[in-house]
């Protein structure tokens, strides 16, 4: 439960370092220079808070996670899986948008609620592509869940280069 908890603040923190991130990316294939620092906090400036909201709720979405199987502990087995499958579809579908919602609002300026209206609308024009990709960036955090432990040395290590990596590559695909 304390693991949850430290995701709820810890998943807007690396967000907003992700937007820097991708502003470091977006600059670089741009113009071929690389310049991190500068270039970094005006991403963070520029985008950071834009990409709050679909983090919150993304995190907000694996507490409900967590305490959904608490929830359905009494309910029959096909049951608590239609419902859980039902869930973490809902939140595929939120992250889905809130990747796609990253990559445009880093390349162009626009209000959050066209952000939004641009990405539900790129999301379900290419939702396989979409998916797919995000599947694919996921990998090492859904091999990591279904290994069985988020306290072993070997997971902690993927999560870490997963964080480090596969944000990257998500910026490098979608931008």
């Amino acid at each position: 439960q304390t693991m949850y908890l430290l995701l709820l603040v810890a998943i807007p923190v690396v967000t907003i370092a992700i937007s820097g991130g991708f502003a470091v990316i977006r600059d670089a294939y741009w113009t071929g220079k690389l310049r991190v620092c500068t270039t970094f906090f005006k991403g963070v400036a520029q985008t950071g808070l834009k990409f709050l909201p679909f983090t919150l709720l993304f995190a907000l979405g694996l507490m409900g996670t967590h305490y959904l199987g608490i929830a359905t502990e009494g309910m029959a087995g096909w049951l608590t899986t239609i419902i859980s499958i039902a869930v973490l579809a809902v939140l595929f579908v939120i992250l889905l948008i809130g990747f796609v919602y990253v990559g445009t609002s880093t390349l162009y300026k626009q209000s959050f609620a066209e952000g939004f209206k641009n990405a539900v609308r790129f999301t379900f024009k290419k939702f396989l592509s979409h998916a797919v990709t995000l599947f694919f960036t996921l990998l090492p955090l859904i091999l990591v869940a279904f290994s069985g432990g988020m306290g072993s040395l070997l997971s902690s290590m993927v999560i870490i280069l997963f964080i480090m990596f596969g944000m990257i590559w998500v910026g490098l695909v979608w931008m």
